[in-house]
């Protein structure tokens, strides 16, 4: 199955640095950011804790993910991934990119991480005042043929 994300062209381009950029061209912001996603994503996948995933989450959070609805909707996803999931975790982090209060992250990911990966997976989130404020992702499955 493959979803299609509609979310307006974000251009990825990494610029020369300027004064507010560090030596990897990566701004405060972008930094404060992506730790804001690493610690959400520690929330939702490694320690799959609803009352952790809310802290990363503004009260008015939209997740564009027909499945989840709102900040509610995703932290009960943790409670879903711990109970139903809960060796689920990720196989490979290709890129984890900030842009502005934009963050990607392409990985894949599994229910069982001992039997491969069972998805691909492209996560964009918006940040505003330090917070997850929306969500879209793009997910192809499966990734292997049989058990």
């Amino acid at each position: 199955m493959v979803r299609v994300l509609a979310v307006p062209l974000v251009a990825i381009t990494l610029v020369a640095c300027s004064s507010d950029e560090g030596a990897s061209g990566t701004t405060a912001e972008e930094t404060r950011n992506l730790a804001v996603v690493e610690g959400f994503f520690r929330g939702l996948v490694t320690n799959k804790d609803p009352l952790e995933v809310g802290r990363y989450l503004r009260d008015d959070f939209v997740s564009n993910e027909p499945m989840i609805a709102g900040k509610q909707g995703m932290m009960d996803f943790a409670t879903f991934q711990a109970k139903n999931n809960p060796n689920a975790n990720f196989v490979d982090v290709i890129h984890t990119v900030a842009k502005g209060d934009l963050v990607i992250k392409h990985y894949t990911f599994a229910n069982d991480p001992a039997k491969g990966a069972d998805f691909l997976i492209v996560d964009f989130l918006r940040l505003e005042d330090g917070l997850i404020v929306e969500y879209w992702d793009v997910v192809k499955t499966p990734l292997r043929v049989g058990g």
